[in-house]
């Protein structure tokens, strides 16, 4: 029978970032994670005598892509059920429609909200645990959310600090897309980001040497501050969008008008992030900072 706590989940996707987002939010959740990196190397762990009975799968992936590794279990009549959850980054009608043609069970856009994510593995388990006779009277309810939404965009060279950040974000019930802005990604999943971050309520813009004279980073500062000044206009308190996050002093010494505008503002200090104290300190005070409204640009 599936344990939720113990169950292996098989996640078949070739971009490293995506791996490691993978194997981070599903250990943490109390999945045995189990990584391919290829549609070839899942077919090949879906075929152990025990091979996982939950699959998330990215759709474009070389070798085998991931139509084609549904399509081959759902024509191996074999095995036990897999429950399937398709991951892509395209958006319109007949992907869905193909994607459940193929056999998958439930379909998520990236870039990926942790909660939802969540939420879609949760439902899998509990209709693999139906199929095996293992039904709850009561499923337990969704928290009303203590903190807003975020978007949190970082360098990959700042990628150890950005998962310690979004495993604690996690615990403390804070809704959390995130992904690299330096990662070489189609037009297409671009637009998607861009989407991904207006729909956001925070931007989380970790700044570092690696990422400040990035030309994606003006733009996500440039968007957010056009964001507050449309919330501002509708009278809401709640208007402020951007949350600069320091690894070190480089942005303080850039010499840019959007610089500037993030220079006037609190900026999160998490030079000394490695260290315990001083990270839990700055954490804090960026848990207090999201729960606040109307807080603007205060130092």
């Amino acid at each position: 029978m599936p344990n939720p706590e113990r169950m292996k989940i098989l996640a078949a996707e070739d971009n490293p970032v995506f791996q490691s987002m993978l194997r981070t939010m599903l250990s943490k959740w109390g999945y045995d994670p189990v990584i391919a990196k290829d549609g070839s190397e899942a077919w090949d762990i879906l075929q152990r005598e025990d091979a996982p009975k939950l699959l998330i799968l990215d759709w474009m992936m070389p070798r085998m892509d991931g139509l084609e590794v549904c399509r081959r279990l759902r024509n191996d009549r074999s095995n036990s059920y897999t429950y399937i959850l398709m991951l892509t980054a395209r958006t319109y009608s007949q992907d869905l429609v193909e994607a459940m043609d193929a056999g998958c069970d439930d379909y998520l856009t990236k870039p990926f909200n942790a909660h939802e994510l969540r939420v879609r593995v949760r439902a899998g388990v509990r209709l693999l645990n139906a199929i095996a006779g293992d039904v709850p009277e009561v499923l337990p309810a969704t928290p009303t959310p203590k903190y807003p939404s975020c978007f949190l965009s970082h360098s990959t060279k700042d990628a150890k600090f950005v998962e310690l950040l979004f495993a604690a974000l996690d615990t403390e019930g804070v809704s959390c897309w995130y992904a690299p802005e330096d990662m070489k990604i189609g037009a297409d999943l671009r637009e998607t980001f861009d989407i991904a971050i207006r729909k956001r309520d925070r931007l989380l813009l970790v700044l570092s040497e690696n990422s400040v004279r990035s030309p994606w980073v003006q733009r996500e500062v440039e968007r957010a501050l056009d964001e507050e000044l449309r919330r501002k206009q509708d009278g809401r308190t709640d208007w402020r969008v951007l949350f600069p996050i320091r690894l070190d002093d480089s942005i303080l010494s850039l010499d840019a008008g959007w610089a500037s505008d993030v220079q006037r503002r609190h900026i999160g200090d998490f030079r000394n992030w490695t260290g315990c104290d001083s990270y839990q300190a700055a954490f804090q005070r960026l848990l207090r900072d999201l729960k606040a409204e109307g807080r603007g640009d205060e130092k």
